[in-house]
């Protein structure tokens, strides 16, 4: 009843809207204002030329700028067809034009525009026509233009918009609906967040056994422990109705994420909209009390914050606080400044500005850590800045006995007499694994030790990690978000199970072909990005959006081959997927056209 409490509301508001007319309406005119002028860009090269006369110019085309004056006949149009009159020509431009039609009462828009521009020492090449204003960037610069700008470069229709609430309100109701009909249960790590939750929430703080614990980020669990005050209880189906809650928030943050990644088409961004509302384990993990819902909708406010945010100190220090609040949920974060730092380089490539920045981001995500950190140094007299689970991740992962680069149990692992005496030891007071701090320095060294003087069994296994993941199908959805579901409970038990079956296997399906889609994303524009690094670099293309893409499915790539492999390691990746997916699409769709 407490996630329909909370639930309805959302989804009574999303049905009001998408049945009045007039409010959505009053939406869009209030999204257009907001905007204060859409951008809208045109698909196709230009190029600047003088001419010696008119007979030779397509005036059939859709875009022809001829002018003449006193002292030359000048031309603009589409670079595939320059006339053969043409005597000096400058090509490599593209275009996008204010969209609408402009009053001539305006004043300042070309000004605001270009003032923009010239502050980042982009020129432009300004056409006025009856109707608008056209505004040329060389093709080298448009992408960083447009991303500097800000703008959607796009005009969201009524249609458009009442597809994008509805789309919002399924995908809300298969969350609602999977955490209602499906019953799982809490195991291993996803358990000890629901104690530690609840430790925290009951006043013993972050703790287990009555010792106070740091074997993962807290993150979460401090979340889920201020829902639990909100609730006034510490019941464990909050941690659905947490879920439910963050999941819609990430999914409606997806739709202004889409507005700027797909720019260029409604199509698109109704396309990854609709994909991202009903992906498999985007819903399936709202049933599981763990960091993947949580961290999702932290990413994605880090993207938004990208996004939306002006380059320069105030998008580094709300970048660095949201990187700070996802480090606490997954500690891999506190190297995510680097990601940053690469990003803003590769646009700009000033040395000294983007050192600036990376520091303001640094100090802003080390001031969300620091408490935390000062914390751990007071409980455990160690410097611990987020968990002290790491040594452990590194050996369980990394020696001799581990054949499948994923999780072992740690008796399992072939390890020296004097690191099982020094586990003995540690252990012998009662505690566990989770609870023994001082074991993280040995795992870790026993791990090097191996890694060191195992290189290629070292390769081997951040490959099969890397599989694992990423290649490996949605069996996570059976394993932890649906693993109480009673497939005999009712009916025939045999088509229960085909049923059970088949929707895995489904599943399966969908995340390897977006897996499949980000991987072949990777290789299509490895070389022209490694070319634009190292070989041109006033290329802009690590500026545009499939670079910050690019970027991002390797990093978490990284992150998994050296770290661990389970399939749930992969749930923060899929958007980058599902663009890829749409991106695949639409070149397809160019090619075939």
């Amino acid at each position: 009843m407490c996630l329909i409490k909370f639930a309805l509301p959302i989804y009574v508001v999303l049905a009001s809207l998408i049945i009045s007319s007039e409010f959505v309406n009053r939406w869009i005119f209030l999204y257009n204002a907001l905007m204060s002028m859409i951008l809208e860009k045109i698909d196709a090269d230009f190029t600047v030329c003088k001419i010696t006369d008119i007979n030779g110019v397509d005036l059939s085309r859709p875009f022809v700028f001829l002018s003449k004056t006193d002292e030359e006949l000048s031309l603009v149009c589409e670079s595939s067809y320059v006339p053969k009159c043409a005597t000096d020509v400058e090509a490599d431009w593209k275009a996008f034009r204010v969209a609408g039609t402009l009053d001539f009462g305006l004043v300042g828009i070309v000004a605001k525009l270009t003032k923009i521009l010239a502050e980042e020492g982009i020129s432009v090449f300004v056409i006025s026509t009856y109707n608008t204003d056209y505004i040329l960037v060389k093709a080298s610069n448009f992408e960083k233009a447009l991303a500097i700008l800000g703008d959607s470069c796009m005009k969201i229709s009524k249609k458009s918009m009442a597809i994008l609430i509805a789309i919002t309100m399924i995908g809300i109701l298969l969350r609602v609906l999977w955490v209602l009909l499906v019953p799982t249960q809490q195991l291993y790590d996803f358990e000890t967040f629901l104690d530690t939750a609840s430790n925290i929430f009951r006043g013993y703080g972050h703790s287990l056994n009555g010792n106070p614990i740091a074997w993962v980020g807290p993150g979460y669990s401090y979340t889920l422990a201020l829902f639990h005050l909100i609730m006034r209880n510490d019941n464990p189906f909050n941690a659905m109705v947490l879920n439910v809650l963050l999941s819609s928030a990430t999914l409606i943050m997806c739709a202004f994420i889409y507005v700027k990644w797909f720019a260029d088409s409604e199509l698109k961004i109704l396309i990854a909209y609709g994909l991202t509302a009903v992906f498999p384990t985007l819903i399936a993990y709202n049933n599981v009390a763990g960091t993947e819902t949580l961290f999702l909708f932290q990413l994605a406010a880090l993207l938004l914050a990208r996004q939306y945010f002006k380059l320069g100190w105030k998008q580094a220090t709300v970048m660095g606080l949201i990187c700070g609040f996802a480090a606490l949920t997954k500690p891999f974060m506190i190297v995510y400044p680097a990601v940053a730092l690469a990003m803003w380089w590769l646009q700009e490539r000033r040395i000294k500005i983007t050192a600036i920045r990376t520091a303001i981001m640094i100090a802003a995500m080390l001031a969300v850590i620091s408490p935390w950190t000062i914390r751990n140094i007071r409980a455990f007299d160690s410097f611990i800045l987020i968990s002290y689970n790491m040594g452990y991740n590194q050996l369980i992962n990394n020696n001799y006995g581990n054949t499948s680069g994923t999780w072992m149990p740690l008796d399992a692992i072939p390890m020296t007499d004097e690191l099982q005496t020094q586990i003995n030891y540690s252990l012998q007071d009662g505690r566990t694994i989770k609870e023994a701090y001082e074991l993280d320095s040995a795992f870790s060294a026993a791990a090097r030790h191996w890694m060191v003087r195992n290189p290629v069994a070292v390769g081997q296994l951040a490959l099969m990690r890397v599989q694992r993941t990423f290649f490996n199908g949605a069996g996570d959805i059976s394993q932890w978000a649906m693993n109480d579901w009673d497939i005999y409970s009712r009916g025939s038990p045999v088509r229960n199970q085909r049923h059970i079956y088949f929707s895995q296997n489904l599943f399966d399906i969908v995340v390897n072909v977006f897996s499949t889609a980000g991987l072949i994303f990777i290789l299509i524009n490895f070389w022209p990005y490694v070319k634009a690094f190292f070989l041109n670099r006033k290329s802009q293309a690590w500026a545009s959006v499939e670079g910050m893409v690019f970027i991002h499915i390797a990093f978490f790539g990284v992150i998994v081959a050296a770290f661990e492999g389970q399939e749930r390691y992969a749930h923060p990746v899929f958007i980058f997927f599902v663009f890829a997916m749409v991106w695949m699409w639409s070149k397809l769709r160019v090619e075939i056209n």
